[in-house]
C-alpha cells in the first residue's frame, strides 16, 4: 500500500521489466515513497524509505511476482537475480546465554498473565526455525506427530512435508489442552494457535517484543529465531543441504505433492537440534534426546 502500489499500481504484472525493478528499488531507498499519512482520529503513519526497506519491499514484490509465475500470468519474475544487498540481520544469532534469558522472560511472562498460547507460539518458533506465519497460522491438521512434521498445503516454497523434532510437539500438546479447556460451547478453531478475539489465527507479536525487552536482547526479531536455529544445526554439524531441508528452502525441502513420507534421518537431525535449543531455553533435556556436547579449541 505504501510503496509497490505506488510506484507500480497502475501497472500490468506483465509488463515490468527488470529495469523497472531497479527503478522501483531505488525510488524506495531514496526516499521517494516517503510520506506521513493521518489514519485517525490521533493516529498518524509515517512511510520511510531507506536501503533496509527497499530491501524488504522488494522481498514481497518478488512474492507476488513469483505468485504471478505460478499462475502462469509470466514466465519468470523479472525480480529474479536482482542483487538488493544484505539486510544487516542475518548476522544477529541467539547464544546459549540468550537462550535461557528469553526462556526466563517467557516464564516471566506466562506468571504474570501474558497471552499462553502466544508465549508457546515463541517457544515453538524457536525449537522449529519456522517462518512466522507457519506457526502462528499452523493447522491442527498440518500437525503430523505420528510422522514427526508439518504436513502443509501452502508456504513460502509451496507444499512441504517438514521434519521436526519432539520438543515442539510437547508446546502443541499444551496448546490443544488450552484450546480445549477454553473452548466452552464456541466452535472449535482450526489452528493450533487461534487468535484471543475473534476466529482466526493468532497474529500477536507484542509477546515476543515484550520478552525481548524483559531478556535485553537487542537486535533481536523472528527471523532471528530461525537464523539461530540454523545456527545450532550447524553447530551441531549439519550440513548445508541438512539444515536447508529443516528450515524449508525450496532447494532442499520436500516439496512435491507426492512425497508423502518425511526422511528419518532428517527427522533426527530436527529432534537433536530442538532438544538443544530447547536444554538452553529451559535447562530441561527432552526425553529420549540425543544432545551432544562438541569439544571446543
Amino acid at each position: 500500500d505504501r510503496h509497490i502500489v505506488p510506484l507500480l499500481g497502475d501497472r500490468l504484472v506483465s509488463s515490468i521489466t527488470p529495469d523497472d525493478v531497479a527503478a522501483f528499488f531505488h525510488d524506495v531507498r531514496t526516499g521517494k515513497t516517503a510520506v506521513t499519512i493521518k489514519t485517525k482520529a490521533r493516529g498518524v503513519a509515517r512511510v520511510r524509505g531507506g536501503a533496509g526497506t527497499a530491501r524488504r519491499t522488494l522481498g514481497l514484490l518478488g512474492g507476488i511476482m513469483s505468485y504471478a509465475v505460478r499462475q502462469r500470468i509470466l514466465a519468470t519474475s523479472p525480480v529474479t537475480g536482482f542483487e538488493r544487498g544484505d539486510d544487516g540481520r542475518r548476522g544477529r544469532i541467539l547464544s546459549p546465554k540468550e537462550y535461557q534469558a528469553l526462556g526466563d522472560a517467557l516464564d516471566a511472562l506466562d506468571a504474570g498473565g501474558a497471552n499462553p498460547g502466544a508465549t508457546l507460539a515463541v517457544r515453538v518458533l524457536a525449537v522449529t526455525g519456522c517462518r512466522k506465519g507457519e506457526v502462528y497460522g499452523l493447522p491442527k491438521l498440518a500437525v503430523d506427530q505420528h510422522a514427526q512434521c508439518f504436513r502443509f498445503e501452502d508456504t513460502k516454497t509451496g507444499q512441504q512435508v517438514r521434519p521436526v523434532g519432539r520438543a515442539p510437539f510437547r508446546l502443541i500438546d499444551k496448546a490443544l489442552a488450552l484450546q480445549e479447556k477454553n473452548a466452552g460451547d464456541t466452535e472449535p478453531s482450526p489452528y493450533v494457535f487461534p487468535a484471543s478475539r475473534g476466529d482466526g489465527q493468532l497474529s500477536d507479536v507484542r509477546v515476543f517484543h515484550e520478552a525481548c525487552r524483559w531478556a535485553r536482547l537487542e537486535g533481536v526479531t523472528l527471523q532471528v529465531l530461525r537464523h539461530s536455529f540454523a545456527s545450532v544445526a550447524l553447530e551441531l554439524e549439519y550440513s548445508e543441504m541438512t539444515v536447508a531441508a529443516l528450515l524449508g528452502h525450496r532447494s532442499a525441502s520436500v516439496t512435491s505433492r507426492y512425497a508423502h513420507h518425511v526422511d528419518r534421518a532428517l527427522v533426527a537431525a530436527a529432534d537433536r537440534v530442538s532438544a538443544l535449543i530447547w536444554l538452553r531455553m529451559t535447562g530441561e533435556a527432552t526425553s529420549g534426546a540425543d544432545v551432544v556436547r562438541l569439544k571446543t579449541g
